[in-house]
């Protein structure tokens, strides 16, 4: 950590909950880089355990599709977190350009390898939105803001429910459940792929009472949530709205199969980022070492058959 920063900022390209985020500059090098400072809580004594927890995912977790922690600064008592800087996030990308199913699922993707690494590695993100998805000037997807993230050890345990924004909380937030587990981000994820698709929110709730209507009419937030979320009635008229509001878009039959594994209302039903990536609409979009992993597999198999 330094005194002195060697990152000229550029103006400020994001503002969350914990931090804001700028465009920097680095004097010595000429990279262009992302900035986070992170705002100074009252009761902070020294290094903010938001920062640090924030630091520390970012450190655990590293892959292609996570944005990468390049240095940690301390200047003029505030913490700085220095990442790659990526030139437009989801939300922006959406409002420019309309999206060839090819493209979707690329993006889809590479969110859901990031997220599969996440949850490797123990930690859920907990406010993932187009908002927080960030797109090169190549295409390549990157994860971004774990400011709201939380690392657990074996099973996740009793967290706060007023997590993820409206419109990408799952309905097991919304009934105020405590006990979640990493299949809340599995939901965002769903309502993600299917903004892609419409070119708008899926659920574009303005209160938790609306957002729970406009995923299933007749639910109630006062039900008893087991009740809730495990009645395949409410699944079904979910799945029914679903097959309406993509009957005539650019989803295929396989990525409306996906979409509907993805928005279980029970979490333990919602598929896993792992099986999502192994599922049929990602079939022509294999990457070279998984299609080597397959042949390696296939050939130890006709070895031991021989």
């Amino acid at each position: 950590m330094s005194q002195i920063s060697k990152y000229q900022l550029q103006g400020k390209v994001g503002s969350g909950v914990y931090g804001d985020v700028y465009k920097a500059i680095n004097t010595q090098t000429g990279k262009i880089v992302a900035i986070k400072k992170i705002k100074k809580q009252q009761q902070d004594q020294g290094i903010s355990a938001v920062a640090l927890r924030e630091t520390s995912i970012l450190q655990t977790v590293q892959c292609e599709n996570i944005v990468k922690l390049i240095e940690i600064e301390y200047v003029q008592g505030c913490i700085r977190l220095v990442m790659e800087f990526y030139d437009v996030d989801l939300d922006a990308y959406l409002k420019q350009n309309r999206l060839e199913i090819n493209k979707i699922q690329e993006i889809l993707y590479g969110i859901l390898k990031g997220m599969n690494e996440c949850h490797k590695k123990k930690c859920m993100h907990r406010d993932l939105k187009p908002q927080n998805i960030l797109i090169s000037k190549e295409g390549k997807v990157k994860i971004g803001d774990f400011g709201m993230a939380r690392s657990f050890q074996q099973v996740p345990g009793s967290y706060t429910y007023e997590v993820i924004t409206l419109w990408y909380r799952p309905p097991e937030l919304l009934l105020k459940t405590t006990g979640y587990t990493t299949a809340i981000d599995v939901w965002s994820i769903g309502c993600i792929f299917a903004q892609m698709v419409l070119r708008a929110p899926l659920f574009a709730g303005d209160s938790e009472i609306q957002q729970m209507k406009l995923i299933c009419e007749n639910i109630s937030l006062n039900q008893d949530n087991a009740q809730v979320l495990s009645n395949s009635i409410f699944q079904n008229q979910l799945e029914q709205k679903l097959d309406l509001k993509f009957a005539n878009t650019c989803i295929t039959q396989d990525g409306l199969d996906l979409l509907k594994k993805l928005l279980q209302l029970n979490p333990a039903n919602r598929i896993s980022c792992h099986e999502a990536l192994r599922h049929p609409f990602f079939n022509n979009f294999q990457e070279p070492d998984e299609i080597n992993q397959n042949m390696d597999i296939l050939s130890q198999y006709f070895r031991v058959q021989q």
